[in-house]
């Protein structure tokens, strides 16, 4: 078996990451924006993993990128899994 990971075990590494840079935005503008104090900005890293280990919370964020775990779990030509990638926008929202 080849240690070298597939075009879909990247895709679904790369979206798995952005997901929790999605999750550590979101916790940081609430930080930001409601304690903008020092002290605040010091802990924000605990207050990161506290949400992302509340499982309520979490499975709340991921249902948000569950028809794309689907779409790239459903391809099965790695070329198509690279056409399907050029149409995810970089930027904006996810849905």
């Amino acid at each position: 078996m080849s240690k070298t990971p597939t075009v879909k075990q990247m895709l679904f590494n790369l979206l798995t990451h952005h997901e929790r840079l999605q999750f550590e935005h979101w916790a940081l503008q609430s930080i930001l924006i409601n304690c903008p104090d020092a002290y605040t900005r010091r802990t924000w890293k605990a207050d990161l993993e506290r949400l992302w280990n509340d499982a309520q919370l979490r499975k709340s964020a991921h249902e948000k990128f569950v028809p794309l775990y689907t779409k790239i779990d459903e391809v099965n030509d790695e070329a198509a899994v690279i056409e399907l990638l050029s149409k995810i926008p970089l930027t904006g929202k996810v849905n």
